[in-house]
């Protein structure tokens, strides 16, 4: 979950993947970047959330981040995402 705030006039296309770390180092990017896009007419703020299942994980520790991935674009400096949370559910089958 998070809030992308966007000035007035400002195109935002921002894109968002998740990265599962193993405690070994490896890095893999878990399903496919997610993709806010959005044109203010008029100073605004969004919520906006998206979810993914990683499935297939070898037992182990993990670290999972999101992160901006190439392909973002804003055409302002004043593009804001903040109160970002990630939470992760792992259930052993």
């Amino acid at each position: 979950d998070g809030i992308v705030e966007v000035p007035d006039g400002v195109t935002a296309n921002l894109r968002f993947q998740i990265y599962r770390a193993s405690s070994v180092g490896n890095v893999t990017p878990v399903g496919s970047p997610y993709t806010f896009t959005l044109t203010a007419a008029g100073a605004t703020s969004h919520s906006f959330s998206f979810s993914f299942q990683d499935e297939n994980v070898a037992p182990g520790s993990y670290t999972y981040s999101v992160q901006l991935v190439p392909g973002t674009t804003t055409s302002d400096d004043g593009v804001r995402v903040s109160n970002a949370t990630l939470s992760v559910t792992a259930i052993q089958g």
